[in-house]
C-alpha cells in the first residue's frame, strides 16, 4: 500500500466503517512479505537488545517497538 493511511482512505471514500474500506483493499503477496520482514526485523532488535535479566511486562510499550 506504499504507506497509504487507510483511515484517510476510509474518510475520502465516505465509508462509515473501517471494515468496509478493508473489503476494497488488496494487499499483494509481495507487500505482505515486506511487512512481515519489517516486523521480524523490529522484533529481532527487541530480542537482541533486551536485558537478559528482565522479563517484559508490556511489550507494546517497549521503546524498541515504537
Amino acid at each position: 500500500m506504499n504507506g497509504i493511511d487507510l483511515k484517510i482512505v476510509q474518510e475520502l471514500l465516505g465509508h462509515k466503517s473501517f471494515k468496509m474500506t478493508l473489503r476494497y483493499v488488496y494487499l499483494s503477496p509481495d507487500h505482505k512479505r515486506m511487512v512481515v520482514k519489517q516486523v521480524g526485523n523490529r522484533l529481532q532488535k527487541v530480542v537482541t537488545n533486551w536485558p537478559h535479566d528482565q522479563k517484559p511486562e508490556n511489550l507494546e510499550n517497549h521503546k524498541m517497538l515504537n
